[in-house]
């Protein structure tokens, strides 16, 4: 599963999701929720290397 992050708005909102299945605990997390919450967390990360890349150079 590949996921991409397009704006700050889909970036906020993925964050949200990210801190709602991290506060639930890793250990009470199925594989899928695990999955999902690996496959944001990457997206995420990419997006703020790519917006703050553009904002160096802007």
């Amino acid at each position: 599963m590949e996921f991409l992050i397009k704006s700050k708005k889909e970036y906020h909102q993925i964050m949200v999701t990210i801190y709602t299945l991290m506060n639930k605990g890793e250990d009470k997390l199925t594989k899928s929720e695990l999955s999902k919450l690996a496959v944001m967390t990457r997206a995420a990360e990419d997006f703020e290397k790519n917006t703050s890349s553009l904002l160096k150079y802007s």
